[in-house]
């Protein structure tokens, strides 16, 4: 974060992004998810994730190209691939 020069807009939280989604009143334009591949955590975060986007938000999610992802997930849906 220091060497990108963005420090004073940025905070650092330690928790998983499952508790993080859960317990978070902030609300994103702009989000991205690259958890590890192998873990079945994107799994678990997606469904949670519609709540904490504001209306026009971008979801942007790298994954393993073996995980096939549904085009529409609770609220989410697929724009590109």
């Amino acid at each position: 974060i220091n060497s990108t020069g963005f420090s004073e807009q940025s905070k650092t939280i330690n928790m998983t992004a499952e508790d993080f989604i859960k317990t978070t009143i902030e609300k994103f334009d702009l989000l991205f998810l690259d958890p590890p591949y192998h873990d079945g955590e994107l799994v678990k975060v997606l469904p949670l994730i519609a709540p904490i986007m504001n209306l026009e938000g971008k979801l942007i999610c790298e994954h393993d190209v073996k995980l096939d992802l549904p085009e529409i997930i609770g609220e989410l849906k697929l724009q590109k691939r």
